[in-house]
């Protein structure tokens, strides 16, 4: 259960950002600075919204553990920060962000390989021109679509600020953090 609900939230976080792509080409931004800014701001919020919040609600069990009569049990712990939470909402999260992080680079990845593949399909082995009569119509045919900074920026804002909001809580989530921010370089650097 715990792994459907990382899959569909990392894929509801990739539908966030290709419909806030799509809709901040609709906004009257007066410079492309802000364009970038707000599209960065409102993926990482989207992101950090659905997974942070949502993710954790819908793993957590309510069962007596914030209307209890007593503000602590008599572990001493608060109701939340003991083994359990970490089973039943911790784990489930970092899969979420482990999964949420290697996504973005494998669409990457597989976008890239099309891209080639189907451009070596178009190419004519006597010519590469393929047919191109005009300079824009041979720009197409070698031109990687083009790659949306900002977004990939409010990814990276969005990873760091759920990291360190909660890493004090999840400790591994600063390796698997780390791992992805890797991961999330080269793949940005082979989509440019």
């Amino acid at each position: 259960l715990s792994a459907l609900n990382s899959v569909i939230t990392t894929t509801l976080n990739q539908v966030l950002k290709a419909g806030l792509e799509a809709s901040s080409e609709l906004e009257k931004a007066h410079t492309q600075a802000q364009e970038q800014g707000s599209l960065a701001l409102k993926v990482a919020m989207a992101q950090f919204t659905n997974t942070v919040l949502l993710a954790m609600v819908s793993t957590m069990h309510f069962r007596g553990k914030f209307f209890s009569t007593t503000a602590y049990p008599a572990d001493g712990l608060t109701p939340w920060a003991n083994a359990r939470w970490y089973y039943q909402v911790g784990t489930p999260f970092m899969m979420t962000m482990a999964i949420n992080q290697c996504l973005p680079p494998a669409i990457h990845a597989i976008k890239y390989f099309a891209f080639r593949f189907l451009q070596w399909l178009k190419v004519d082995k006597g010519s590469l021109s393929c047919g191109a009569r005009t300079q824009n119509e041979l720009d197409r045919i070698y031109e990687f679509n083009e790659w949306k900074l900002a977004s990939s920026y409010g990814e990276v804002l969005f990873v760091l600020s759920s990291t360190l909001l909660l890493c004090t809580a999840l400790p591994m989530l600063l390796w698997i953090s780390a791992f992805g921010m890797a991961l999330k370089y080269w793949g940005d650097k082979t989509a440019v």
